[in-house]
C-alpha cells in the first residue's frame, strides 16, 4: 500500500455511507414489511418522490381508492435521498436547454412547469409539511463578461415564456450575491427555491398515511403476473392482488405502477 492508499484510507475513515438528507433528521421507525397476501385497487412499487405523489394523488381523486405502497427498503433511501435540494419549473434543465430541445413544445411545457410548482405550493400547505421551503427563484449568472450574452439570452427566453424576470449589472448581482466572479445575471424570482428533502419525503409519507395509502416498507419487488382481473405480485413474504385501477405513475402495465426518482 502506497502513501497516498494510507492517506486515502485516513481522510475517508469517518465516512457514513448513508442518505444524506435523511441522516440530517432523527431516526423514525419504518413502516412494517408486507407479510401475508393482500388485494388492492392501485399498486405503486417505489417509495420515493414520484411514488409518495402518486400514492396522494390517487387517494385525493378518489378517496374510497384501496391504494398499496412498496419500498423496497426504507423511503426515500435512493435517489429521493440525494437530489440538490433544487426546484425548477423546467422540466429540462433550463429553459435554453428546453428550446433547443423541443422547440415547438416550450411554451406548454414551461406552463405546465409553474403549475407544478403552483401544485407543489398548495399541497405543502394542504397537508402542512414544514421541509424548509424557501421560494428564492432561480439566477443564471455570468463568470466575467464573457458570458454576458448568454445571460441576455436567457433573460430573453424567460420573458418570452411568461416568467417574472429580470436582469441584473454587475452591481445587481452583487446586491443578491456577493461574489466578485459574477458580473451579471438573469433571475426568476417566482416557483423556484430550495427545499429541504429529507423533510419533503417525511411530509409526504404521513400526508400518505393520513389518506389511508397502506404502505409496507422493506418490501422489495421480486416478479409480477398478468391475471384476467388485474396483476399478482411477489414479495419476499408476501403477495399483492392489484385491481383494475389505471396507474397514475410511470405504468408497467395498466394497472401497475413503478416510481422512483
Amino acid at each position: 500500500m502506497t502513501d497516498y492508499d494510507r492517506q486515502a484510507l485516513r481522510a475517508l475513515a469517518g465516512t457514513r455511507f448513508t442518505t444524506y438528507w435523511l441522516d440530517s433528521l432523527e431516526a423514525v421507525d419504518d413502516e412494517s414489511s408486507l407479510s401475508g397476501v393482500i388485494g388492492c385497487d392501485l399498486l405503486i412499487v417505489g417509495g420515493g418522490f414520484c411514488g409518495l405523489w402518486a400514492a396522494i394523488q390517487a387517494k385525493e381523486q378518489q378517496p374510497a381508492r384501496d391504494v398499496v405502497l412498496i419500498e423496497a427498503r426504507s423511503i426515500a433511501n435512493g435517489a429521493s435521498g440525494r437530489p440538490a435540494a433544487i426546484m425548477s419549473t423546467s422540466v429540462m434543465h433550463g429553459i435554453d436547454n428546453t428550446e433547443r430541445i423541443f422547440p415547438d413544445d416550450v411554451a406548454e411545457l414551461e406552463r405546465l412547469g409553474r403549475e407544478n410548482m403552483d401544485g407543489f405550493k398548495a399541497a405543502l400547505e394542504r397537508y402542512k409539511i414544514d421541509c424548509d421551503i424557501e421560494w428564492g427563484g432561480e439566477m443564471k449568472v455570468s463568470i466575467g463578461d464573457e458570458g454576458l450574452q448568454t445571460i441576455e439570452e436567457d433573460y430573453q427566453l424567460y420573458l418570452k415564456y411568461g416568467h417574472d424576470a429580470v436582469r441584473l449589472d454587475k452591481a445587481g448581482v452583487q446586491a443578491e450575491i456577493k461574489s466578485p466572479i459574477f458580473h451579471g445575471g438573469a433571475w426568476s424570482r417566482q416557483r423556484s427555491g430550495t427545499v429541504h428533502p429529507g423533510k419533503l419525503v417525511r411530509g409526504l409519507k404521513r400526508a400518505a398515511l393520513e389518506l389511508g395509502v397502506r404502505l409496507f416498507e422493506n418490501t422489495p419487488h421480486l416478479r409480477n403476473r398478468k391475471t384476467a382481473t388485474g396483476v399478482i405480485v411477489d414479495t419476499p413474504r408476501g403477495t399483492i392482488m392489484a385491481g383494475k385501477d389505471t396507474a397514475t405513475s410511470a405504468a408497467a402495465s395498466p394497472r401497475f405502477a413503478t416510481a422512483s426518482w
